[in-house]
């Protein structure tokens, strides 16, 4: 073991017991015992075999008679009388219960029925007694034969049927063995030997396991029952869940049958996965896991699942449609763009902007909005219905006629015409003019004086509506509004179509306007009217006129780009969307979409979040989304109307948003501009005031809390509390706050030392982090007198308050112990900067602060580095914060320190859990960094050159690495295959010098690079030889040594293997407990039985990595018993010299080559399509007199594998 650090440390166990690690492995003196019932079989096998002349042949008369009088043959003696007198008992017994037996010595002599398993209890399966008669046999096999005999399962399910063969097996064979008299007496011997074996050796006599029968007759029994009830579970869940998919778990209460309480009734979860665009209803059957009953199976549970109302969408198939239609507003027609949104699924917002389709539209038009992909499933769709909510905006509105009388709206209609007559006649006045006088002439009746096209055509169309049958008039009208309509559909086509002209068509009703009775009133009936209750109120019209005055614009908008996260809290995502093809017929438009979503917040719990997510971007977006794709400002769209629009059009106007003046001023502030961040402050609670900014009392709390900030950097200590003090009347419990009050008291004077340390102490009591517990400590300093008495009870009152909970408090009061604690270095001082700095590490865990909980762990360490609890706390930090490795070596000095410490032992164990996951900070840097680093390097210029057991603290080998070229292998890969050297320092040096020689180095440590070297134990450099193992592959990730499989060009990878020998690698001779070739090594674990098996789970999770073509495996040991080695005399040598286990990594990894080392003999074979290289360095006497060769390439990017099977020269 290596020695525990220097210094003073409390009394604790000697550490030169052995250590004991319960639950890694057996203690030392269960090995022993272990390793002693192994000799003591051995022993007893040969003499079986052997007989007297194994033993007459080598023992003189007196060594036969010491081994005779031996611990080991007094035992065996003495289990033979126990089992020759269990025998005797039970054959005098079964004479008096049998008649008919008879035990004969020949019986030991007859042959077996059966070839049986002495592990097996033949009686319990057949379901008798040991002292059972022959008769009693023969029943019960016959009345077990009956129920499970194949002729007797016919017609029976399949399942059952393979039940019950399994049964009659075991069941013949135990009547092959006991119905028959020699066969059972030999059966009988064998077990009393065994148990008489275990009495004598204090062991348990070991009992394979077989089948149950009153278990199986059990599950039979209940295979033949009838099926129980089918119930029936209506659940309902969030829409959201159909979207995102997820799960829904519904907790009941059901009777299940126990083995020892019978009946009992419990909670059981019933889980019902639900995957995204799941039909509904949902359903999820639980077949028999429902109530028991003891006539019936189990009941079924059936959950069906259906959606609950939302507000705001609801379900149609795979679509989301929209309950609610966007109202655009009144002056969405005359606007060229548009910019709107819609709520949708929580945690998802739509935006829409771009060209507008309604552009022009008339009032009452509306456009459906397909998104495709927002629905339930990917072919899905969110579908969303837009109106114009009014009348538009300056010209092109149409304000309300009013009810005219027929009398009113013919001399109307008249006037109209006059002027457009007029018109025509003048020729040269243009369409405004006309549509100016027309404006006039309806001024008198309530229209607006600057009415335009739309308004105009509205009232004369109301004025139209109240002349009855007057054709002449209506077609002199009809003329006036194909001037302005262009391509409206001619009325009197649409009258003549539909058989409602007058006779002789509009053209000759027009030269007798009075006329019109003449034809509208046919023989017999009233006249019919052009008005209220003509033709135009039928049904079939009043529907049409319905069609015709509805536009509805249908626009799909499909996705395009990826989405776009932002690296917001919670993260958020941004998908973008637009049209494809054409507009309602027209040519297309630029027409996007914008889906803002955060999953995250899809959860009901997650609310406020979203609203506060969605508070803080949607305006952003709203504001900058149409500024995204410049190109669609400077194209308007053509109207959907049928007439000409308006010459002049509006200008667009996007809604204001108000100046982010509190991020101006937190960029002045960074940028060091103190004086302009104060303005952009003083601006923004302006702001807040007027309540253009929203925010409330906590974003002015924020302000002032950087005001405060500003004004102490600019020197002004007295404002700066002032504002702070602001700041804590908005928001009383912000630390920071309570921070900037203590940092700015503390600037003025002796006077408020006292009201700075009570702000500082609230500072940390709220929110304890570095900078408040730095800031309490110079102003407990400054405001308290060190003493012992007084450290002692602020740590006491810190202990109190953690105890109760209050973490913050905690951290608080313990750093004012450490404050207090008198700066004289004595063990009394140490002691107690020790247990503060421990304490708070221990509260800080608690809070989850993990880099400032190792910083003080850090700091206990290195006060009282001979403190176990020191070391714990360290340990325990390190864990929290990922630093899986360093903490291990912690808790692996608190062992060394004190063994028995339970806190060490459980955190060792729960290290070397973790480890095989390779999850820590460091692994996960290691392997994505490095791995796909040169996946885009060329193949043809790489080469790949191997080196084992360089021994680089051999004073010769150092300068053969020095001397290998700067130039030649820049650019090509070295492996090394261990056995680097068995100092931590010189191994560093090595792999430095190494890796300025090549580009990449790949390493696996070996046997010697672990061992404890006498100087790093006299100077406590690692606590066992695992710790050194974990800081060279912290070494290797600062010299950029690669311990990792990692591509090192395209389609070639190298993958190093961890791995530790194996006694079962020797083929010809038992293991050996006592050969330990590595004596140096300190392990947590078993080094025999268990250290290989930790080294290869820690490359299972490597080895699932996607690695595709050439793949090269590298470990120190030998992977194959095959493989040649040099044993140089030592007989042992086999049983540390490789794992046969490992060919399974090297398989698992489809390896074409492997690198190894350990063995002193250089060799290429191929084996099993493997290809397996030694390129042994060794020392001098190793090589050559003209020195050794340089590094074997055993692969060239443009031949491949570079080096052949050396059996074949």
């Amino acid at each position: 073991r290596p020695r525990r650090p220097r210094g003073p440390r409390p009394p604790g166990p000697d550490l030169a017991a052995p250590p004991r690690f319960p639950h890694l492995g057996p203690p030392l003196g269960a090995m022993a015992v272990a390793s002693y019932d192994a000799q003591f079989s051995f022993q007893q096998d040969s003499i079986a075999r052997l007989g007297d002349r194994g033993v007459s042949g080598k023992l003189s008369d007196e060594q036969q008679k010491k081994f005779n009088e031996s611990p080991a043959m007094i035992a065996a003696r003495k289990a033979d009388e126990l089992a020759l007198q269990y025998t005797n008992d039970r054959d005098n017994q079964r004479m008096i219960t049998d008649t008919f037996f008879r035990a004969e010595d020949s019986d030991w002599s007859a042959s077996k029925s059966y070839d049986y398993k002495r592990t097996v209890d033949y009686y319990n399966i057949l379901g008798i007694e040991e002292l059972a008669t022959l008769e009693e046999v023969k029943a019960a096999y016959k009345k077990l034969s009956l129920i499970y005999h194949p002729d007797k399962t016919k017609g029976l399910p399949q399942e059952q049927q393979q039940e019950y063969a399994k049964v009659f097996i075991s069941v013949k064979n135990a009547h092959l063995v006991l119905g028959d008299k020699p066969t059972r007496r030999q059966y009988d011997y064998d077990r009393d030997h065994d148990r008489a074996k275990a009495l004598v050796q204090g062991t348990d006599v070991h009992q394979e396991q077989h089948i149950d029968l009153t278990e199986v007759l059990d599950r039979i029994k209940e295979m033949q029952r009838p099926p129980g009830r089918d119930i029936e579970v209506p659940l309902q869940c969030k829409l959201e869940k159909f979207f995102y998919g997820g799960r829904k778990e519904v907790m009941r209460k059901r009777t299940v049958k126990d083995f020892y309480q019978g009946m009992i009734t419990e909670q059981h979860t019933f889980r019902a996965i639900i995957a995204r665009g799941a039909s509904e209803p949902l359903v999820t059957f639980f077949k028999e896991q429902g109530d028991w009953h003891s006539d019936t199976k189990p009941d079924s549970i059936t959950l069906r699942l259906t959606s609950k109302p939302h507000p705001h969408v609801e379900r149609q198939g795979s679509d989301l449609v929209a309950k609610e239609e966007l109202l655009l507003g009144e002056g969405a027609a005359q606007e060229p763009r548009l910019v709107a949104d819609a709520p949708s699924l929580r945690g998802r917002h739509v935006l829409l902007w771009g060209r507008n389709p309604l552009f022009g539209a008339p009032p009452g038009a509306s456009m459906e909005l397909r998104l495709l992909g927002e629905g339930l499933s990917s072919s899905g769709a969110l579908r969303l219905r837009c109106r114009l909510g009014g009348t538009g905006a300056g010209g092109g509105g149409a304000a309300a006629p009013p009810a005219l009388s027929r009398v009113d709206a013919r001399a109307l209609l008249r006037e109209a015409t006059q002027l457009h007559a007029d018109w025509r006649r003048e020729g040269s006045a243009s369409g405004d003019e006309l549509l100016r006088r027309l404006a006039g002439a309806l001024g008198q009746h309530g229209c607006p004086a600057q009415a335009g096209a739309r308004t105009v055509y509205a009232w004369l169309s109301a004025a139209l509506q109240q002349v009855r049958g007057e054709w002449g008039l209506i077609a002199k009208v009809n003329a006036l509004l194909a001037q302005g309509e262009g391509q409206r559909p001619s009325l009197a086509r649409f009258l003549a179509r539909h058989g409602m002209a007058p006779p002789g068509g509009l053209e000759a009703a027009e030269e007798e306007e009075e006329s019109w009775e003449s034809w509208a009133a046919p023989a017999g009936g009233a006249a019919q009217r052009h008005g209220a209750g003509g033709l135009c109120d039928a049904p079939a019209m009043q529907r049409r006129s319905e069609r015709a005055q509805e536009t509805v614009c249908k626009v799909e908008l499909v996705p395009f780009g990826k989405p776009t996260d932002l690296f917001t809290s919670p993260i958020s995502t941004v998908s973008f969307f637009t049209n494809a093809g054409p507009v309602a017929g027209l040519p297309p438009r630029s027409l996007f979409a914008l889906c803002f979503s955060s999953t995250a917040c899809a959860r009901k719990s997650a609310g406020q979040q979203w609203e506060a997510l969605r508070g803080q971007l949607l305006p952003l977006l709203q504001g900058t989304a149409f500024l995204l794709l410049p190109a669609t400002r400077h194209t308007l769209p053509r109207a959907l109307t049928d007439f000409a629009c308006p010459a002049s059009r509006p200008s667009s106007t996007l809604p204001e948003l108000p100046v982010p003046w509190k991020r101006l001023g937190d960029e002045a502030f960074r940028r060091g501009d103190c004086f302009e961040a104060l303005g952009c402050y003083e601006r923004c609670l302006q702001a807040l005031e007027e309540g253009t900014l929203e925010g409330g009392d906590d974003l002015a709390a924020r302000v002032l809390c950087n005001r405060a900030g500003c004004l102490a950097r600019v020197g002004e200590p007295e404002a700066s509390a002032a504002e702070a003090k602001r700041a804590l009347e908005k928001r009383p419990g912000w630390g920071r706050a309570w921070g900037r009050v203590g940092h700015a008291l503390s600037q003025l004077g002796e006077e408020h030392r006292e009201e700075a340390f009570e702000a500082c102490f609230k500072a940390v009591e709220f929110e304890p982090s570095t900078a408040h517990a730095g800031a309490l400590l110079a102003a407990a300093g400054a405001a308290r007198s060190p003493g012992p008495e007084a450290s002692q009870k602020e740590r006491e009152a810190g202990v109190a308050a953690a105890t109760a909970g209050r973490l913050g408090a905690a951290v608080a009061h313990l750093t004012v112990a450490l404050a207090l604690v008198p700066p004289e270095e004595g063990e009394q001082q140490v002691a107690a900067r020790a247990a503060a700095h421990a304490n708070r590490a221990a509260v800080l865990c608690r809070l989850r602060m993990w880099e400032e909980a190792v910083a003080d762990g850090r700091a206990a360490v290195g006060v009282a580095p001979t403190w176990a609890k020191a070391h714990n706390r360290l340990g325990v930090a390190l864990l929290g914060a990922g630093q899986t490795e360093q903490a291990y070596t912690e808790f692996a000095w608190s062992l060394v320190i004190d063994n028995g410490n339970d806190v060490a032992r459980s955190g060792q164990e729960a290290c070397l859990t973790m480890l095989p996951r390779w999850q820590s900070l460091p692994a996960r840097r290691r392997l994505e960094e490095r791995f796909g680093a040169d996946l885009g390097r060329p193949r043809a210029s790489t080469r790949v050159f191997a080196i084992s057991d360089l021994h680089y603290d051999h004073r010769p080998n150092e300068e053969w690495v020095h001397r290998l070229d700067e130039l030649e292998y820049q650019e090509d890969v070295l492996i090394v295959a261990g056995n680097v050297a068995n100092t931590h320092h010189t191994l560093t040096k090595g792999l430095k010098t190494l890796k300025s020689k090549f580009r990449r180095v790949f390493y696996v440590p070996g046997n010697e690079d672990v061992w404890m070297n006498p100087g790093e134990v006299h100077n406590s450099r690692f606590p066992d030889s695992f710790a050194k193992f974990l800081s060279l592959l912290e070494t290797c990730d600062e010299l950029g040594v690669d311990v990792f499989p990692a591509a090192i060009c395209s389609d070639v990878f190298i993958v190093p293997l961890f791995s530790w020998y194996n006694a079962q690698f020797d083929k010809k001779s038992r293991p050996d407990p006592n050969y330990m070739p590595d004596e140096t090594c300190v392990w947590p674990l078993d080094s025999r039985e268990q250290l290989w098996k930790y080294m290869l789970k820690l490359n299972e999770s490597l080895l699932e990595q996607t690695m595709k073509g050439t793949v090269i495996t590298a470990s120190h040991f030998l992977p194959l018993a095959t493989l040649p080695f040099s044993s140089d005399g030592n007989i042992r040598a086999a049983q540390s010299m490789g794992c046969e286990d490992v060919e399974d990594c090297i398989r698992m990894a489809r390896s074409s080559m492997h690198i190894y080392g350990h063995s002193t003999m250089q060799a290429s074979e191929q084996h099993g399509g493997v290809m397996f290289v030694n390129r042994y360095h060794g020392y001098a006497s190793d090589n050559p007199k003209d020195g050794p060769p340089p590094p074997l390439c055993v692969f060239d990017g443009l031949q491949g594998i570079s080096v052949g099977d050396s059996r074949e020269h």
